[in-house]
């Protein structure tokens, strides 16, 4: 859940920063510098996203296990 609320901020920082970035002038440096901020910001909200996923589908993985297997097991 943490992990979850973090990411929601993060990605609304991006989204705000990325906001105030288009209003500059896009050639600017300072402009360009940001634009690479954001690049960076991106990168990291997908790595976290997937990271997220992971740990959700392995949360599933052990509820399928309790519950006496997965779908690959009932099938048989």
């Amino acid at each position: 859940v943490e992990a979850l609320a973090a990411h929601r901020q993060l990605l609304w920082t991006v989204t705000s920063h990325r906001r105030s970035i288009l209003s500059e002038r896009a050639n600017t440096k300072r402009g360009l510098i940001s634009l690479n901020w954001i690049k960076a910001e991106v990168v990291s909200c997908i790595r976290i996203s997937i990271r997220l996923l992971g740990e959700f589908l392995q949360h599933l993985q052990q509820v399928a296990r309790e519950e006496g297997g997965g779908v690959g097991e009932k099938a048989r």
